[in-house]
């Protein structure tokens, strides 16, 4: 019988040893994921004061989980049941001052965590512009599954693809035509959604040149995983030449077209039917869109017939 309990906790050990060692081949694989799709490898200002917040969070709770890794062993070793030394107390049942260091110790940290991110949080709030300097707008249109983004003062819109001008600041204006996504771009920093009927805003700023990835981490139906989009950041020049070559080359975003870009699928099955539609090769770039944007009044029109609640006419 005793055999047999011993076997029973070496099988249940054993199982959970192979449950541990198994989430820490998650966490060591994550450190494999490519340095564009991590705060971790920062490409904006926002990113690295995430990263910045981490530490200093993750440095005060290492200070307070040491102790703690120390102290229980110690326990268990000096109140062993071999140990005769130590003192056994059966009715023992309250203690203020363990009490206080167990309740208070807790509120302290807490406090101190939330003085020491509350000023920085306010100041780079995701409504505020970063810092001071020009401001690149950019309206986003969250579609079951592909992003649609239109930069209405350069008159140009890309699919799936984006191209900001590096050390800038981007705000980017986001809503729904359909479920609700969720919009990130890890380097950059930062999560917000965009839901239908209402307008979220998103201040970020680029740093050098890179290319970067963005997707929708709300799960809103079966083609959510390959709702991503490329992040190209260049310099100032080769903004303005990609904004040429996109207003030049693109055909013009019509609302036909764009009730095309409303069907659910993916990018690739819109530039199919939208090559259908026109005679001219449509512009495909690294695996998005580009177009003419000359009525700069989509953005509106979608936020107001999510309102009402009508269908994109």
């Amino acid at each position: 019988m005793r055999n047999q309990l011993t076997h029973l906790k070496k099988r249940r050990f054993f199982a959970v040893l192979r449950r541990r060692l198994g989430g820490m081949s998650l966490l060591l694989l994550s450190a494999c994921l490519p340095k564009e799709s991590s705060f971790l490898a920062p490409a904006g200002l926002i990113a690295s004061l995430q990263r910045q917040w981490m530490i200093e969070i993750g440095v005060v709770l290492i200070a307070v989980l040491v102790p703690i890794f120390i102290a229980l062993p110690a326990i268990i070793w000096r109140y062993r049941i071999s140990n005769r030394k130590a003192r056994y107390a059966p009715d023992w049942e309250f203690y203020r001052p363990l009490e206080i260091f167990i309740w208070g110790g807790p509120m302290v940290i807490v406090a101190f965590l939330a003085i020491m991110i509350a000023g920085p949080q306010t100041r780079y709030s995701p409504e505020r512009a970063p810092t001071a300097g020009e401001t690149l707008e950019i309206q986003v249109i969250g579609m079951n599954w592909k992003w649609l983004f239109l930069y209405p003062d350069h008159h140009v819109a890309s699919v799936n693809t984006i191209t900001l001008p590096e050390n800038t600041n981007i705000r980017f204006a986001l809503t729904s035509d359909g479920t609700m996504q969720s919009f990130f771009i890890p380097a950059l920093g930062g999560q917000i959604y965009a839901m239908g009927g209402m307008v979220t805003h998103l201040n970020l700023r680029t740093g050098a040149s890179t290319d970067l990835l963005g997707e929708n981490t709300q799960f809103n139906g079966e083609g959510f995983q390959d709702q991503k989009f490329i992040v190209h950041v260049v310099s100032r020049e080769a903004f303005s030449q990609w904004v040429e070559h996109a207003f030049n080359t693109g055909p013009e975003l019509t609302r036909g077209f764009y009730r095309v870009l409303h069907q659910q699928g993916t990018c690739r099955d819109a530039h199919e039917q939208l090559q259908q539609m026109t005679s001219s090769p449509m512009c495909e770039e690294a695996g998005g869109l580009v177009f003419r944007y000359m009525s700069g009044l989509i953005f509106k029109e979608v936020l107001r017939d999510t309102q009402r609640g009508n269908n994109v006419k």
